[in-house]
């Protein structure tokens, strides 16, 4: 048993020095590049030609459009009644949760709706409310509101 442990040892050691001596005897080329020769048989060819080859030349069908451009119109086609009552919209929409002696505004997100809670006595806050909008935001009209 003694001499199978000796070969365990034996045998990487000496291959550790065959690789060892073949390293320290190979010459250093430090800073050379190697030269790679690519052998070549004459010019390359420029052009391949083909025989009895023929490709149809179909040029694309152009359809011609009577007005140049995107397609996109220039005029704005909004009524005066759209961006009056959008910009309005958003000017309230900037000011609540707008706090008033006979009500509160506040902007439902979700249902794009303000929410108007009235205080008591109701029905004389519906008139305040009512009053108060048509003189600050006569385009917002009633159906915008949901009350409670």
């Amino acid at each position: 048993m003694k001499s199978e442990t000796k070969l365990y040892y034996v045998v990487p050691a000496i291959f550790l020095v065959i690789l060892i001596a073949i390293l320290l005897l190979l010459p250093k080329n430090k800073g050379e590049t190697p030269i790679i020769a690519i052998p070549t048989r004459g010019p390359l060819p420029t052009r391949v030609q083909f025989e009895n080859v023929r490709i149809p030349s179909r040029a694309p069908t152009l359809i011609s459009h009577p007005k140049k451009g995107t397609g996109a119109s220039d005029e704005q086609n909004i009524s005066k009644e759209e961006t009056d009552l959008a910009v309005q919209k958003r000017e309230l929409r900037r000011k609540t949760p707008l706090i008033h002696s006979s009500f509160t505004v506040t902007f439902d997100f979700s249902t794009d709706l303000f929410r108007v809670v009235l205080n008591e006595p109701k029905s004389s806050s519906q008139t305040v409310f009512n009053d108060w909008l048509r003189k600050n935001y006569p385009a917002i009209p009633l159906d915008r509101f949901t009350f409670k």
